[in-house]
């Protein structure tokens, strides 16, 4: 799932490119047609900046529940931003789609993605402690003990005669 924000972070930001110029070249036309009352291009700036802010918030917190969660919630501004005025500006409407797809593959994230850190391999710690002792038959031998983490073992060597 990681993969897939990522992937739809950098995608969000290219695509946020394509909306704003649209939406410029769509205020220019509304503009030009002297007509007061279609905001489509102005909401359109405001969806290509959702998908901006959104497309980071989703790669730089792809690994946290909290980014999939906002990176979610600003997805669905878009959304709605990008249903509700469509005017002059018709792609409005498949941006605002694709911003709700976005922010449904989010959600199932929180639900479906593990999130926590993974537990740190640990390293035993071994500490020997040597107790040299002379063996009846002339030698010595050297029973040591070492603690690990989970248990105390011991071990005798025997060196020398036997």
């Amino acid at each position: 799932m990681k993969t897939a924000k990522l992937t739809l972070g950098i995608v969000s930001i290219v695509l946020s490119l394509v909306i704003l110029f649209q939406s410029c070249a769509a205020g220019l036309g509304s503009a030009l047609e002297n007509n007061k009352k279609d905001t489509s291009g102005s909401a359109g700036v405001f969806t290509g900046l959702f998908f901006i802010v959104a497309g980071i918030i989703g790669i730089a917190a792809r690994k946290s529940k909290g980014g999939a969660i906002a990176a979610a919630i600003i997805y669905g501004l878009a959304g709605i931003i990008g249903i509700a005025a469509t005017g002059i500006f018709k792609d409005l409407l498949v941006w605002g789609v694709i911003s709700f797809i976005f922010a449904a593959v989010y959600i199932i994230s929180t639900f479906t993605q593990k999130y926590g850190k993974a537990p740190e391999e640990k390293w035993p710690c071994y500490i020997l402690l040597f107790q040299p002792r002379i063996a009846q038959s002339g030698g010595f031998f050297l029973p040591f003990t070492w603690y690990t983490v989970e248990k105390w073992e011991t071990t005798s060597i025997q060196v020398g005669r036997r």
